[in-house]
């Protein structure tokens, strides 16, 4: 498992799963991940939510000129006012694309992001306390090579806090979950698990569509600006 990031004044973490070898850049098909299809824990977080309608930001921590993308009935779309910084609702789950992978020009890999829970950041600071959904340039390298990267990134219980400080790199502390071990179950014991991201090879048949299951009925999200603090305070 991977320790992660560093979220305003909280610690996020991540937990990773490498798991089995696929055929490379395979199209179509459901992703999986630790034996649950992706959107199972989300239609229970979605009960629980109560249909608030908060976007919550996440960020993409990507190696440096990585973009990422969200799908929308528009195809998919990047956010150009905040690079890599989407609004997503707890509760859905989100297809995008990530492309201009270093050293892989031309290549593209298409995550599912998982959103199970929001934070409670000081009013009108939303924007200042994104989750981060860090994908490094190995687990970029691992998907593109067939492999399935996992990652659970989750509030940790401040009683069991870590000594650890994220501070010191972009891209966090990080510790590995050998595969045969369930990375949410491990993240659920430190701490509320706030999404999660599954990565492989595997490529879209069609442009993004509300009908595809790979799509997972494009779910409404925001492409924030600073407006959107002032939108969302307090809720």
């Amino acid at each position: 498992m991977r320790i992660h990031s560093k979220l305003g004044g909280w610690l996020v973490f991540a937990l990773v799963l490498f798991s089995g070898t696929a055929l490379a850049q395979t199209s179509g098909g459901r992703f999986l991940g630790e034996g649950e299809v992706a959107g199972a824990l989300a239609a229970g977080s979605r009960m629980r939510q109560k249909g608030d309608g908060y976007l919550q930001p996440m960020k993409f921590i990507l190696p440096q000129g990585a973009i990422a993308a969200i799908a929308s009935e528009n195809g998919f779309l990047e956010n150009r006012s905040m690079p890599d910084l989407f609004a997503l609702r707890p509760g859905d789950v989100y297809r995008f694309k990530i492309f201009n992978i270093p050293f892989h020009e031309g290549a593209e890999l298409f995550p599912s992001v998982e959103v199970l829970n929001r934070t409670f950041p000081p009013e009108g600071k939303a924007l200042d306390f994104p989750v981060q959904l860090l994908l490094t340039q190995e687990d970029l390298e691992f998907a593109l090579d067939g492999q399935f990267v996992t990652r659970v990134v989750f509030l940790e219980n401040i009683k069991d806090a870590l000594p650890a400080d994220s501070s010191f790199s972009d891209e966090g502390l990080s510790i590995d979950v050998p595969t045969g071990l369930s990375p949410v179950s491990v993240a659920e014991t430190r701490g509320t698990v706030m999404a999660i991201i599954r990565v492989g090879s595997r490529l879209p048949e069609e442009e993004p569509n509300a009908q595809s299951p790979f799509y997972f009925g494009l779910p409404s999200f925001a492409l924030p600006s600073r407006d959107l603090a002032r939108q969302t305070a307090g809720q």
